[in-house]
């Protein structure tokens, strides 16, 4: 039974917070479908001490961490989790708020023509999404990403997934995630097939909606393809061993 496994842990929320009541709802679940029992199967037992090192390696504001020898059982425990809950449900809250907040000011402006709408159809949306996952996926398991690039990266595309829409507004976050995603491409060469292919889709995807909304051809679109960004540098290693 491996109640952390690298599947989820890679599925985690950026924000602490988030992952901390993943990781709880996990754990809890696990210790109840034990039975009950005392906090004593192994895997148990390092799961709740995972859940008390990014406790404390992430530390939450108004959140004391929690220590290795409150059992599930205990008090300590249940005020911890409580308070992670709580946390989260207030933290989802605020980006909610946060959220419509801009999507209230982005329907004025629009209805005030402050502003250009850019809009998916429904096909290039679902697709969207899909591509969005794959490509999150794809990062969170290649080998030659450095934790720090990582965690960027996914910082980006989670801020992508907490608002997306059919219509937007504006397109910075993608381009934002587009850019520093080919950027990461042009670093691991030959290594970054998955990312290439998921980020091709999503720039063709993208730069479609945007001609579309200002009128121009995009028919033929080929974007910063990601794929033609990686091809060219494969294009140039071939060349060099010609040489």
């Amino acid at each position: 039974m491996h109640i952390f496994d690298d599947e989820f842990l890679n599925s985690l929320p950026v924000e602490p917070i988030l992952a901390l009541r993943e990781l709880l709802s996990r754990l809890i679940s696990a210790y109840n479908q034990s039975l009950g029992s005392a906090l004593k199967h192994p895997d148990l037992v390092n799961a709740h001490a995972f859940v008390c090192e990014f406790s404390r390696q992430s530390p939450v504001p108004g959140l004391p961490p929690l220590s290795i020898e409150a059992d599930i059982k205990s008090d300590e425990f249940q005020i911890f989790s409580d308070r992670v809950f709580q946390l989260a449900k207030e933290f989802n809250s605020a980006k909610a708020i946060e959220s419509n907040s801009s999507r209230v000011a982005d329907f004025l402006a629009r209805r005030r023509g402050a502003t250009v709408s850019y809009e998916f159809s429904d096909e290039d949306y679902g697709n969207l999404q899909e591509q969005i996952s794959k490509l999150r996926s794809a990062i969170a398991t290649h080998p030659d990403l450095s934790e720090g690039h990582r965690t960027r990266m996914f910082a980006r595309i989670e801020a992508i997934q907490q608002e997306l829409h059919r219509k937007v507004s504006n397109v910075d976050r993608y381009l934002g995630l587009i850019l520093d995603a080919s950027v990461t491409l042009k670093k691991l060469a030959k290594n970054g097939a998955e990312i290439a292919v998921a980020l091709n889709i999503i720039s063709n995807i993208v730069f479609a909606a945007v001609l579309k909304a200002e009128g121009l051809d995009y028919a033929n679109l080929l974007g910063m393809s990601a794929v033609y960004m990686l091809g060219n540098s494969q294009g140039t290693d071939e060349d060099e061993k010609k040489k």
